[in-house]
C-alpha cells in the first residue's frame, strides 16, 4: 500500500484536520498508573461508536493492554496505522506501517491530508 496509499486513504476516510480538531487527549499517565475513570469511559464510547481509523504511535503497541484497541480494530475490519521506527507484535498486522519517528511521520501525514499546523485547520479552508 505504501505511503501514497495511506495518504489517499486518509483523505478519503476523514479530514485529518477535523479529526485532530475534535480529538480529546487524555492527561499523561505514567506506567503503573491507572487511567482516570472519565478517560476510560470516553475511550469505551469511542470504540462503541466505531472509529474510522486507529493510529498507534510509539512503543505502546508492544504492551498488550495498549495494543488491545489496535487488535480490536484489525479484527473488526477498521483500518490501522502504526508509526514506530522499530517493530512490535502488531507491525505485520496493521493496514499501514510507517517505520519513522512520530516527529517525522505525523507532520508528513498532516501535510499530505492538507492540514495546516500553523493555522490549526484544513489548508484548503
Amino acid at each position: 500500500a505504501g505511503v501514497e496509499g495511506a495518504y489517499r486513504f486518509l483523505r478519503r476516510v476523514w479530514s485529518f484536520g477535523h479529526l485532530l480538531a475534535t480529538a480529546k487527549l487524555a492527561d499523561v499517565v505514567l506506567f503503573g498508573e491507572s487511567l482516570p475513570d472519565q478517560a476510560v469511559h470516553r475511550f469505551e464510547q469511542v470504540l462503541k461508536a466505531g472509529p474510522d481509523l486507529i493510529i498507534s504511535v510509539g512503543t505502546g503497541s508492544a504492551f498488550p493492554y495498549i495494543a488491545g484497541p489496535v487488535v480490536w480494530a484489525i479484527e473488526n475490519g477498521i483500518p490501522t496505522i502504526e508509526i514506530n521506527p522499530g517493530g512490535t507484535p502488531l507491525s505485520e498486522r496493521v493496514s499501514f506501517r510507517f517505520r519513522l519517528r512520530a516527529a517525522e511521520a505525523l507532520p508528513a501525514l498532516l501535510d499530505a491530508a492538507g492540514y495546516s499546523l500553523d493555522s490549526g485547520r484544513d489548508a484548503a479552508g
